[in-house]
């Protein structure tokens, strides 16, 4: 709580300690960026509701009930605080398209991203990952959407160009 009271004074324009210059360059958006928080448990979501305009969750499966769960503790939370705002929600997950055997592709990556949690958990969350068809990726983003969802970032698990034309289709599709 108090680095990020600090990170804002700074981004107000205040010296960093006496005598110092401000820190530059100002900023260009009246109030400095969006300060989102990671919180996704209710004890942190509360204290994120305190100083943060927003959250930054992430869904390995892109399941609309867990981002919907998310949305509605920062809605509740930010209510609690007395905020006369509601928060700006983001989540995210996993992505492989246009390449072949995508299904697997999003596995391994997974799998091989969570590795930190040991080869057998990592491995049981990668098989829920997904997002491995533009059929799928267009359910995930309706539902993140009815899921009060502002912003939906695609994490690419692979590193093929395809990706990006399949992924931008599917996204202006849905436009």
């Amino acid at each position: 709580d108090d680095k990020v009271a600090e990170l804002k004074a700074l981004l107000d324009g205040k010296p960093p300690f006496d005598g110092a210059d401000p820190v530059g360059p100002a900023c260009v958006q009246p109030g400095g960026p969006i300060i989102l928080a990671g919180a996704m448990g209710p004890k942190a979501m509360r204290r994120a509701a305190r100083w943060a305009d927003g959250i930054s969750g992430f869904s390995v499966a892109g399941n609309a009930d867990e981002i919907a769960k998310a949305s509605e503790l920062a809605d509740r939370c930010w209510a609690e605080a007395g905020r006369a705002t509601t928060p700006r929600k983001v989540s995210g997950c996993f992505t492989a398209l246009g390449v072949t055997d995508a299904s697997e592709a999003l596995r391994s990556f997974t799998a091989h991203y969570l590795g930190f949690l040991g080869p057998k958990l990592a491995e049981m969350v990668a098989t829920s990952a997904r997002a491995s068809s533009p059929e799928v990726l267009a359910d995930i983003l309706d539902g993140a959407e009815q899921a009060g969802c502002d912003e939906f970032i695609l994490v690419p698990a692979v590193t093929d160009p395809n990706f990006l034309e399949v992924a931008t289709e599917v996204v202006a599709a849905r436009s």
